[in-house]
């Protein structure tokens, strides 16, 4: 069961280092169109 749980575990930390440039760079680009259109 530990072993099963240690595996998500690494699975996980995984997808929050692939998700998480890519949130970061929508960010940006909300971000920037916002300022051009407002700007």
């Amino acid at each position: 069961m530990t072993h099963l749980i240690k595996k998500l575990r690494r699975y996980s930390t995984i997808f929050l280092l692939s998700v998480s440039p890519a949130q970061m760079s929508i960010v940006i680009w909300e971000k920037d169109l916002s300022n051009r259109l407002l700007g």
